[in-house]
């Protein structure tokens, strides 16, 4: 009887040997038995905070997410926002205005047909307006950003610091509202040259002419 115990825990000894060599072979070193159980290294190395090759994609892409989190972010585009159709609209007679003057030079410089240059001036005008609406709707399309804010005590005065400079000025409404305004008295009139900016948790968030956002977000970033 003692002998068949023996010959048993021989056999089983050799079985768990077996089986290690097995788990070695498919599992790598992180694997080992005890016994009847399988313990991974592995699981137990994130449970540490030590990181697996199978996890290393994962980390590379939580730390690219929190970078971005402090980079500027677009919420949102709006064409032809507020006035801006108005702004365009006015250049028409300045446009038509300039093309007859233009004619007219054309007519005194060349060979004195005034029609044939005033049809020319015409069409050298609406020319130069299409091109430049094109212009203004790029330029004076409504875009929202958020920009991070380290010092939110000192950003009423880093705010009137970068608009300077872009010929605005900036009037705080609250404590976590400004609205930026053109010096210039024409540019006043349309209200599509006006900022808003808000202040929301540790960012800011500017709406305005793409021209002006953008000249603003990289004199706060500066």
């Amino acid at each position: 009887m003692f002998e068949n115990m023996t010959t048993i825990d021989g056999v089983k000894g050799l079985v768990g040997k077996l089986n290690i060599r097995y788990i070695h072979a498919h599992h790598g070193p992180r694997v080992r038995q005890a016994g009847a159980q399988v313990i991974d290294l592995g699981g137990l190395g994130k449970g540490l905070g030590k990181p697996d090759l199978n996890t290393r994609a994962d980390m590379k892409e939580l730390d690219r997410s929190r970078t971005e989190t402090w980079l500027p972010k677009q919420a949102g585009t709006v064409w032809l926002a507020k006035d801006s159709v108005l702004l365009i609209a006015v250049y028409i007679p300045l446009w038509g205005v300039g093309g007859l003057i233009w004619g007219v030079i054309m007519t005194l410089l060349t060979d004195g047909q005034l029609v044939k240059w005033l049809m020319g001036g015409i069409l050298w005008g609406a020319t130069c307006w299409f091109l430049m609406s094109i212009f203004l709707v790029i330029a004076y399309r409504q875009v929202t950003i958020s920009v991070p804010v380290n010092d939110p005590a000192t950003l009423a005065q880093r705010l009137s610091e970068a608009a300077k400079s872009l010929r605005y000025s900036i009037k705080q409404d609250s404590s976590a509202s400004f609205v930026g305004t053109p010096r210039h008295l024409t540019a006043r009139v349309f209200e599509c040259n006006a900022l808003d900016i808000r202040l929301v948790e540790e960012s800011i968030e500017v709406t305005g002419p793409a021209f002006v956002v953008n000249k603003l977000r990289k004199k706060l970033q500066a």
